[in-house]
């Protein structure tokens, strides 16, 4: 679908993203009296980017709320598909609406990325993208490039990681994926390369905590690097602010669960300005 209509009392409603985006689709496609007919939860799943299991969670989430009424069809026709609904919405027409997935041509539809990995995230545990910062900007649209700039690719993408419990907590330390990891080149050219048939779960096999936690302390050091290089442009010594640049690093280092490199970085960032106190 081009796009979709999410009615803002359904945005509203404390319901999983996955449940609001298939609203959208049974609102979008509905006739004049709200009705969707003759649909299976195969058509609803290619449909939305979901797999079936997901769907059949958001479908109980809008019928236990309230908006969404299905009635399954006898298959006693032979043209007919078996398991198939007629699906209605309990919205009325006049209710505000908005459109998440209208783009001027040309645009990145970032804002579709990200609620598109937020589906695929509701499914199995990953951690949700809260907001769209600069460098998940830079993340969504390196995605959408790499991925022929079609939106099918990119949810099927998320689609295809969404399949991986690993990435959603179910490994020996609890970690889970976020939307900065996932948009790594390495992890979309595995699914490139390798194809849907690769499990996600076959490449985090290989990808240990050592190497994860040097990835980081490697990004961090950067992080120093860029701090230091603000303050030499301003004319400041980078230890002029030393509560609120060990505030930043360390709020860094939780959010990627990454606190037992902090030793090291400290070392680091103790020889790295040492060399600005030499003359």
């Amino acid at each position: 679908m081009d796009h979709i209509q999410i009615p803002v009392r359904v945005l509203e409603e404390r319901l999983s993203p996955g449940a609001k985006v298939l609203f959208g689709y049974v609102y979008t496609l509905s006739d004049g009296q709200g009705r969707l007919e003759e649909t299976t939860q195969g058509d609803m799943a290619r449909a939305c980017g979901m797999t079936r299991g997901a769907v059949s969670r958001a479908l109980s989430e809008l019928v236990a709320a309230s908006l969404l009424k299905m009635t399954r069809l006898p298959s006693d026709f032979l043209d007919r598909k078996p398991f198939s609904y007629v699906v209605e919405r309990m919205v009325a027409d006049e209710t505000i609406v908005q459109e998440p997935n209208t783009r001027k041509n040309g645009q990145i539809p970032l804002r579709d990325i990200v609620d598109a990995y937020n589906v695929a995230a509701a499914k199995n545990g990953m951690a949700e993208a809260k907001k769209l910062t600069k460098k998940r900007k830079g993340s969504a649209k390196r995605l959408y490039e790499t991925l022929g700039k079609d939106m099918d690719s990119v949810t099927g993408f998320f689609g295809w990681l969404a399949e991986s419990d690993f990435y959603g907590g179910a490994n020996d330390r609890g970690w889970k994926a976020n939307f900065d990891y996932v948009c790594e080149e390495r992890v979309v050219l595995r699914y490139l390369e390798k194809g849907t048939h690769a499990k996600p779960d076959s490449f985090a096999s290989t990808y240990t905590e050592k190497e994860r936690l040097a990835k980081i302390l490697e990004d961090a050091r950067r992080q120093v690097q860029n701090y230091t290089s603000r303050c030499a442009a301003d004319g400041k010594h980078p230890k002029h602010d030393i509560p609120g640049f060990w505030k930043n690093i360390t709020d860094f280092l939780i959010r990627e669960n990454a606190m037992s490199i902090l030793p090291q970085l400290k070392q680091y960032v103790g020889d790295y300005w040492r060399t600005i106190d030499e003359p």
